[in-house]
């Protein structure tokens, strides 16, 4: 028989190397910092397109973008940069933070303003490799926007620096947006020029906005319409000094090829401009190669045709 006491004894040597296998299994606790950061850490994306324009008779750095963002609850922050070409620097483009408040989304900082689809869509989706530059052109102003829906109907409200007022340090005039839009048939509100992403469906939308400000008040008014392979968008301003209008149009010839055409007529004295494009799609908008002639009106001063070639292939990451 064996003592107790010495029973214990020949224990206390399991008993030591158990205690600390046990500890060594439970997890640390976390830190302060680790239990204020949100469940999904920052998302970064972005795109780059490499472009030659026959034109200038260089190869160049086409649509670019690195952005930067995340969410916590119903928080969220979006920072973007992109590199100029033409002046070799790398700017800050987008830079807001995001909530959702009483069934109303609220961006607070610098994006684009609500007014026309040419506008607001993301560079990468386009289907031309330029924006008309009606209605802004996709450049950024800061200021806070309140936007939101219901049924059909979706709208968008932003008070904002007056960006295109005349330079004064002591102009502190604010830009009023008003965007309204209307799915009269499905629903062609997308972030996405051309028929790519509305195969197989009929959709019509109607929009207007205002812009009003220190550089005067404009109007836009535009409708979008896809039917299967077919897609047509057409865009009206009323501003001061003239009545710009375009109208665009393409065709999906098959899932991997597109073309359009687009025609451009500033109203202000300047050249009117058809552009026509083919996109070969290797896989959607994340990954192309597109082909564009650029036609003015008028002969430059050289006696040469106004015309330019440019093709360029987009990686989205």
């Amino acid at each position: 028989m064996i003592h107790p006491r010495l029973s214990a004894l020949l224990l206390l040597p399991l008993l030591s190397t158990a205690a600390p296998a046990a500890t060594a299994n439970e997890p640390d606790p976390p830190s302060l910092a680790e239990a204020m950061l949100p469940a999904d850490g920052p998302v970064i994306d972005g795109w780059l397109e490499a472009s030659y324009n026959d034109f200038a008779g260089n190869f160049a750095v086409g649509r670019n973008r690195i952005r930067v963002g995340g969410e916590f609850n119903d928080y969220g922050y979006v920072i973007s940069m992109a590199y100029d070409d033409a002046s070799s620097s790398v700017g800050l483009r987008d830079a807001y933070a995001t909530a959702e408040y009483g069934s109303i989304g609220w961006t607070f900082g610098q994006f684009r303003a609500p007014t026309t689809s040419s506008h607001l869509i993301t560079e990468s989706h386009q289907f031309f490799m330029d924006r008309t530059g009606f209605g802004g052109g996709g450049l950024r102003q800061t200021g806070l926007m309140a936007a939101g829906s219901f049924d059909s109907f979706g709208w968008a409200f932003a008070v904002m620096d007056d960006e295109g007022a005349p330079l004064d340090p002591n102009d502190d005039d604010e830009d009023v947006h008003a965007r309204v839009t209307f799915d009269v048939i499905g629903s062609a509100r997308r972030d996405c020029e051309g028929s790519y992403d509305s195969l197989g469906t009929t959709n019509l939308s109607l929009a207007a906005a205002l812009d009003s400000g220190g550089s005067g008040d404009t109007t836009y008014i535009e409708g979008t319409w896809s039917n299967g392979p077919f897609w047509a968008h057409a865009e009206l301003v009323d501003a001061e000094t003239g009545s710009p209008m375009t109208l665009s149009a393409t065709y999906m010839i098959s899932t991997l090829y597109e073309v359009g055409a687009r025609s451009e007529d500033p109203d202000d004295g300047g050249d009117a401009t058809t552009t026509l494009a083919v996109s070969r799609y290797v896989s959607g908008h994340d990954c192309k190669w597109t082909l564009q002639l650029d036609d003015g009106d008028d002969y430059d001063s050289d006696g040469s045709e106004d015309q330019r070639i440019s093709v360029g292939f987009l990686v989205s990451f």
